[in-house]
């Protein structure tokens, strides 16, 4: 008993007060904050660079393909050249798909479908061609392709080898027949080498007959042992056949062929600073106009939940939060289906199907994303003001429509900026969705964080595309912060309503059909423009053909990282920011308080997509302890963006707690601690769970972060996104079903906490 006495006497002291929220505070600045803007330094030290890739008149060129997955699979090769119907000998290596030296799986190196390539001069027209190469130096390539231009020539698919008939010096040999539709020869290749390449042996025929599929050659039986059979197309590609001996034990014929040949399936390129404005363009012009939809809609939706009692209502409010619970990468996938024109994807009843286009897809989408943000914000508002305001403005006899826009809509400053500002932060960091949706609908434009996260994918195999992300990442930060503070001012300081009072139009307005439409109207809008394209993928599953093929093992897996990811981060962010919001809002030096308070949005209002690379950037390069695990890099990052969750709640719940409670524990002689545990924790119990939801959620579904810091890490949502750009439609959509039904089954979980917490 005296031991706990002391313990608590030596924690409560002064001293050991002032170094834990020390640590505290340089938790925040040194670990959450600087390294969420660390990539503003770039523009300094790396901004040659970024001359020479964004200002340099250069283009990135976008190749997709089917990936790879032959056995003996050892690297892709992309080759570039400006001759039409060029072979990969007489071209430019420009970029190799490996191991990178043991930095990057095997695997992960298979499965790679796409690539970016950097640094081609804007004003040259390329092509290219993708050459898949095994470990024994046997390789195929693959079509050739340019922008606007149809797949053809692709290599030949291989023969095997099937027997050699030995009589004397000459060796008779047996092969498969080939089907290639340009074919033009059989070379028959001879060595004493058993992991021979045709190329450095011996050429000991030609046939030029597709049907002769065999051949008797004279050879030198003691110094010759090993055979290979060379398929030669019009277009000069080749494969070679597996390899087979005279007199030696051989493996598998199909061991020692090359491998399968790919299809190289969509390019297109596009001048790096074009690409760039463009991205930024549509990231910003989506956020707006969607905010200005959430508004104008959520209003009605808000004031009716919050004003009106009729029978459903806890089941609206829970419909309303539900596409909370959908992590964003199963989101922008469903979406996609719903309102997506899908090449190749076979769709239910009920598909509306209409569009291609990046601008009118992301807008949807973003505005099923942030849609129960702005209403939440509003409602919650709603609920502080006083409604006898109206009642007084109507007894003086204005209409409904005068009361609520002259005197209730003032009182929502704070309603609409709190809104604003959730919807602006959420479109503008949106990546998993937006990458699964834009890959569905095989788009050609990206947004700015998702131009983030793909050029993040590439940068695996090509550090040339660094600069490029690094200006992007500086550039929509701070424009982020800009638009925020100018959406915070105007939404502040401008006057609202106008003064004006249309007296006959407005009673006219507020009676009769108009607000039963309106609402109406408003509760079609969540209906069908947010609620179905949400869901839509259970619909899409339960008709799509089913997969054999899916690898749920590599699903569980990333799964489990997953939720091991998303609990360490909640367990960090609740140890952390619980300390930081009670410093934040009983601190009695209010302007370091009120510093504090303004620096702990900045994670928050950086796009997640950008905030991932400035920390791996920070972690990787920085002099000190420099990391490169990857799992702590994407904690790290996950902290970052959701410290800001568990401090604005609980600064949020006790700035609304009345203080005598605290000073009457303290006069009675409780120390701090005791304070805290018995009296405050109490009391903010329901808003600490709260953000720890919003934590866990928000972790649990993020890819913008976790590709932007570790494209080689899979977790569920980054797995569903591979999954979608592979064409794995099937599995990405069963995948994504498996998540929403975890995810809400843990969000009705703390829910049901929550409620007992606040009960």
């Amino acid at each position: 008993m005296n031991l706990g006495r002391r313990a608590l006497n030596f924690v409560s002291g002064r001293s050991v007060s002032k170094a834990w929220y020390a640590f505290i505070i340089l938790f925040f600045l040194l670990i959450v904050l600087l390294p969420t803007l660390y990539v503003m330094s770039y523009a300094f030290t790396g901004w040659d660079d970024i001359q020479t890739q964004v200002f340099g008149n250069k283009k990135t060129t976008n190749l997709y393909w089917e990936k790879n997955n032959d056995p003996d699979f050892a690297r892709y090769e992309v080759h570039f050249s400006t001759t039409s119907g060029f072979a990969p000998n007489s071209s430019t290596l420009v970029l190799t798909i490996d191991t990178k030296g043991g930095d990057v799986s095997l695997e992960k190196a298979r499965s790679s479908a796409f690539t970016m390539v950097s640094g081609i001069p804007a004003g040259d027209r390329y092509y290219a061609r993708i050459r898949v190469v095994d470990s024994s130096g046997l390789w195929t390539d693959s079509n050739q392709l340019s922008d606007n231009m149809d797949a053809q020539y692709t290599s030949p698919e291989p023969v095997e080898l099937l027997s050699l008939w030995v009589q004397g010096d000459i060796v008779t040999l047996n092969w498969t027949v080939s089907e290639d539709d340009d074919f033009s020869s059989y070379e028959v290749y001879a060595s004493n080498d058993s992991q021979f390449v045709p190329g450095s042996a011996t050429l000991v025929d030609t046939i030029a007959i597709p049907t002769n599929h065999s051949t008797a050659v004279t050879v030198a039986l003691d110094e010759v042992h090993y055979f290979r059979v060379r398929v030669v197309e019009d277009s000069g590609l080749w494969t070679d056949s597996n390899l087979e001996g005279i007199g030696v034990n051989m493996p598998d014929p199909a061991d020692g062929s090359s491998p399968a040949p790919m299809v190289l399936t969509r390019s297109f390129s596009r001048e790096v600073l074009s690409q760039v404005t463009g991205a930024l363009t549509l990231s910003f012009v989506v956020a707006i106009i969607a905010t200005l939809i959430d508004l104008v809609v959520g209003l009605p939706i808000a004031w009716v939940l919050v004003r009106k009692e009729f029978r459903g209502k806890s089941y609206v409010n829970t419909l309303i939060d539900m596409p909370l619970a959908i992590p964003t990468a199963a989101m922008g996938f469903s979406a996609a289906l719903f309102w997506g024109i899908t090449p190749g994807i076979d769709k239910p009843w009920g598909a509306i199907s209409f569009t291609n286009s990046a601008f009118v897809l992301l807008l949807l989408l973003q505005i099923v994303f942030s849609f129960p943000y702005m209403v939440r914000s509003l409602a919650a508002i709603l609920e502080e003001i006083d409604i006898n305001y109206e009642v007084a403005a109507r007894a003086c006899g204005a209409s409904r429509l005068t009361a609520a826009r002259t005197v209730t809509l003032p009182l929502f400053r704070s309603g609409i900026v709190t809104g604003a500002i959730l919807c602006l932060a959420k479109t503008l960091s949106e990546t998993g969705g937006v990458m699964a949706a834009l890959s569905t609908i095989q788009s050609r434009e990206y947004n700015a964080t998702a131009l983030i996260g793909t050029m993040k994918s590439a940068s695996l195999f090509n550090d040339a595309l660094v600069p490029a992300l690094a200006f992007v990442s500086i550039v929509l930060i701070v424009l982020s912060i800009i638009l925020l503070i100018i959406v915070k001012l105007i939404v502040t300081k401008v006057k609202l309503p106008m003064r004006k009072v249309w007296t006959n139009l407005e009673k006219k307005l507020s009676k009769g059909a108009f607000p039963k439409l309106k609402d109406a109207g408003a509760f079609f809008f969540l209906t069908f423009v947010v609620l179905v394209p949400a869901f839509f993928i259970f619909g899409f599953v339960a008709t799509a053909e089913p997969s054999q093929t899916a690898d749920w093992g590599a699903f569980w897996s990333s799964l489990g990282l997953s939720f091991a990811i998303a609990g360490v981060v909640t367990t960090i962010v609740l140890l952390l920011g619980i300390p930081m919001g009670i410093l934040i809002a009983r601190s009695r030096k209010k302007k370091a308080a009120g510093v504090l308070d303004v620096l702990v949005n900045i994670p928050f209002i950086v796009p997640t997509a950008a905030l991932g690379f400035s920390l791996g950037l920070f972690w990787t390069t920085q002099p000190f302890l420099p990391v490169t695990a990857d799992v702590f890099l994407i904690v790290m990052a996950h902290v970052a963006f959701t410290y800001p969750f568990v401090v604005r709640n609980v600064v949020g719940a006790l700035e609304s707690l009345d203080t005598t409670y605290e000073d009457t524990a303290r006069t009675l002689g409780a120390k701090p601690l005791q304070v805290f545990r018995r009296v405050m924790f109490p009391m903010m119990k329901a808003s600490v769970l709260a953000g720890a939801i919003m934590t866990f959620t928000r972790s649990l579904g993020e890819t913008g972060a976790t590709l932007a810091v570790s494209p080689k890490a899979i977790t569920a949502p980054v797995y569903i996104v591979e999954l979608i750009r592979s064409g794995s439609f099937y599995q990405a959509g069963l995948a994504s079903i498996l998540l929403i039904m975890v995810s809400f089954i843990i969000v009705l979980v703390m829910r049901r906490l929550t409620t007992r917490g606040g009960a």
